[in-house]
Order: C-alpha cells, then structure tokens, then sequence
C-alpha cells in the first residue's frame, strides 16, 4: 500500500509527499478535517506526489471547498500532470487552478 503524508513546512504553507489514491485519501481527509482554522491564505504544494488517481482530485476539490466555506484562500502549486489531466476530463481544473 502507498502512503501519503501532509506536512507544514511554514505558516500557511504544506507540502504533500506521497500518494494520492484511493488507499491514502481517507487518512489525509480525517487528518486535514479541522486544519482550517485561520484566515490566513494557504498553499499546498504537490510536487512530491507520485500516484494520483481520481481519489487524489476528490480530495483537492473538498479541500477547496472546506477552505471556501471557511473564508480562506486556498492555492495550489506544482499540480502533478496526472491530477492535471483528471481535472480536465471532469472540467474542475477552473477550481484548481483559479484560471
């Protein structure tokens, strides 16, 4: 099994190093279920991912979400092709991307 991890590498700033499937997304969402308690603008960084399935684009998506909900803005960098690609298939790449 593939593992995922999120890390705070600076305020407001994380770093995902893992996967992002259908096997590590539970744990991430769980994890990440009160992370949004400021106002601050955050960025999540996902050069380290490898695998990434549509599971991974759900969980980006939610996280968007949550961050809407909550007031914050949420940005992405260094989106992996593969979550790129998904997101074009289901036209979400708008809610990633911001463009």
């Amino acid at each position: 099994m593939n593992s995922a991890a999120l890390h705070n590498t600076a305020p407001g700033a994380w770093v995902v190093r893992g996967a992002l499937t259908f096997d590590t997304v539970p744990a991430l969402w769980q994890q990440t279920a009160v992370w949004l308690k400021g106002k601050a603008p955050l960025s999540i960084d996902l050069a380290e991912v490898g695998v990434v399935d549509s599971a991974g684009l759900a969980l980006l998506l939610g996280w968007q979400g949550r961050a809407e909900v909550a007031g914050v803005t949420l940005r992405y960098q260094n989106l992996p092709q593969r979550l790129l690609a998904l997101a074009n298939i289901t036209d979400t790449q708008t809610l990633l991307t911001g463009a």
